[in-house]
């Protein structure tokens, strides 16, 4: 049978997230345990946080402990399946467009693009979110994605670069790990302070 493709991945995973979320008996409310179990069921599987992670701490990966790493890993886990759950908590309000494929056939690592675009006439406009996705042990990963431009490795490496200066990944894990806040940009308002 033919591989599935990334484009196809994406859609039928962002499909049955939407699904679940209008099946949903009550709405689905961010910071709820409902959000955080749907972004562990749906989104969860498909995260390659390992490869994520060395992304986001770079030379800091080298130069951490192996028990370091596997600490920042999971919390690292732990802080994505928030933000993913507080995203997820917000599509009632969206429909989620994706757009032609523009990526080489032949890359292991692929872009697939799609446009938030809200339901109703507010004031919030659509919004361009890109998937970068890779192909690992046969099954697509999600390392990256970039909401309206801002990628959230690209954020993650700003909110953590100066800890990881001051005191390498064990500071940086004190903070993580006691439930700091923070993350890169949301769907809804493309604001500094929102997140997604």
């Amino acid at each position: 049978s033919r591989a599935q493709s990334a484009h196809d991945f994406v859609k039928s995973t962002v499909n049955g997230v939407l699904e679940t979320v209008a099946a949903a008996p009550l709405p689905v409310t961010a910071g709820s345990p409902q959000a955080l179990d749907l972004a562990r069921t749906h989104i969860g599987p498909h995260l390659d946080v390992e490869r994520t992670a060395r992304l986001v701490l770079g030379t800091h990966w080298r130069r951490a402990s192996k028990e370091d790493r596997a600490r920042f890993v999971s919390a690292f886990r732990a802080r994505l399946l928030r933000q993913f759950a507080d995203a997820i908590a917000q599509l009632a309000e969206f429909r989620i467009e994706l757009l032609p494929r523009e990526f080489p056939t032949d890359s292991p690592r692929k872009v697939v693009k799609t446009r938030a675009v809200p339901v109703d006439d507010s004031a919030v406009g659509s919004v361009d979110i890109n998937f970068i996705v890779r192909r690992r042990d046969g099954a697509w990963k999600l390392m990256d994605y970039a909401v309206s431009g801002v990628s959230a490795v690209s954020t993650y490496r700003a909110e953590f670069g100066p800890q990881l200066k001051q005191g390498g990944v064990a500071a940086l894990l004190t903070g993580m790990e006691a439930g700091a806040p923070g993350g890169p940009p949301k769907v809804g308002n493309a604001g500094a302070a929102d997140r997604f």
